[in-house]
């Protein structure tokens, strides 16, 4: 997959990864959407095995016991490297308060706590705990720009051995959006679009072939 945004954040996340130097909690954060999910699948994918229900665990969108959370983040892994516990726009960061920046300071080497938040006041404990000790990601629309985004796109094409130009991807651009998710899912439709197009032609072709073969 090919990630890129304005900031640097992807770029970081990748390099943690290919150094196996992770932080015991990350922080995404921001209103671009598409590159928290695409960090977020990023760091799983790298800290959790395929399969691996026991080590992994995910609260999405609810009220969090705190004791509960507590006695999991303290709970060392079965026959893995890492804990890792997800928190999916629970609001946590609000809710949590000292109790979340307790756990924070207890947190074992083994766990991973990955913390995804549209929004988040930075003047709050929590924010300023994981500024200092942990990794905030904060990917933002402002940030990518036309030049980002026109970058991204002749990325994902170049990617399926596409190429394009300035101006086209400009056009583009204009048509469908700034959207990521939208880009993404337009782009795709172009590569498929392409290549059905070309095995037309060359079922095309070769049908021709055969004809005047067989005459």
């Amino acid at each position: 997959t090919v990630y890129m945004d304005g900031k640097g954040n992807m770029k970081e996340i990748r390099r943690q990864i290919k150094e196996q130097e992770f932080h015991k909690v990350y922080l995404l954060t921001g209103d671009e959407s598409y590159l928290i999910l695409q960090a977020k699948e990023l760091l799983i994918h790298a800290l959790v095995a395929e399969g691996d229900e026991m080590n992994y665990a995910v609260f999405e969108e609810s009220k969090i016991d705190m004791q509960q959370l507590g006695e999991l983040a303290m709970t060392y892994p079965l026959f893995a490297a890492k804990r890792v516990i997800l928190l999916d726009r629970t609001g946590i960061l609000k809710s949590g308060k000292d109790a979340l920046i307790e756990i924070f300071q207890s947190l074992p080497e083994t766990t991973c706590m990955i913390i995804c938040e549209p929004e988040v006041d930075k003047r709050s404990k929590a924010y300023k705990w994981i500024k200092k000790n942990g990794y905030v990601g904060e990917f933002l629309k402002k940030d990518q720009t036309e030049k980002v985004l026109m970058r991204w796109v002749a990325a994902l094409l170049a990617k399926e051995k596409k190429r394009i130009r300035e101006s086209d991807v400009r056009f583009f651009l204009e048509r469908v959006g700034d959207d990521m998710f939208q880009i993404k899912n337009e782009t795709d439709k172009t590569v498929k679009e392409t290549i059905a197009k070309a095995n037309a032609e060359a079922e095309k072709i070769k049908a021709e072939g055969e004809a005047r073969y067989m005459q």
